[in-house]
């Protein structure tokens, strides 16, 4: 095997420097700057990425606090319409309730007259009613057709009075 005759070492060995030295520098002006660039522009572009993100994320961090303020405004504004409701349901309902109630005072007050019309009626008539009928039990108590109309009223007033 040539590679282990030691009288060929020598060129073997320059070869040896040349081909490593001719790809330090291949790797060094080449390679090396292109793999550099490659990771610069990574590390540029995550970056750019990060900032971004930051930049979205305040933005999203505002819309939030946006949307939870209009939230408690439109809370509000609903609790004010639904005690302005709840008032105003009130309201009516008390106007109901008098005007109800006035009907009722109103009603049991006409309901009183009549009673009390009737009930002056039956004792107007029950004097009369009474006559008649003391009338017809003295006729066959004593055996009389007819008795004093006169003597009858005013024992039939004595009567009434004594009750009252």
């Amino acid at each position: 095997m040539p590679q282990l005759d030691v009288a060929l070492y020598p060129p073997q060995l320059i070869w040896l420097v040349i081909s490593f030295t001719l790809l330090y520098l291949a790797m060094a002006k080449v390679a090396l700057p292109r793999i550099s660039e490659v990771l610069e522009k990574r590390r540029d572009r995550i970056d750019g990425d990060l900032d971004k993100a930051a930049v979205l994320k305040k933005e999203a961090d505002e819309a939030l606090a946006a949307y939870e303020e209009s939230m408690a405004e439109a809370k509000t504004q609903a609790l004010a319409v639904i005690k302005e409701a709840s008032d105003k349901l009130t309201e009516d309902s008390a106007a109901r309730h008098a005007e109800l109630s006035a009907t009722i005072a109103d009603q049991a007050e006409a309901a009183e007259a009549t009673i009390a019309r009737a009930k002056e009626s039956a004792l107007a008539d029950i004097g009369g009613i009474a006559e008649d009928i003391t009338s017809q039990a003295a006729a066959k108590l004593i055996g009389a057709k007819k008795v004093d109309k006169k003597q009858l009223q005013d024992a039939v007033t004595a009567a009434m009075k004594e009750h009252e």
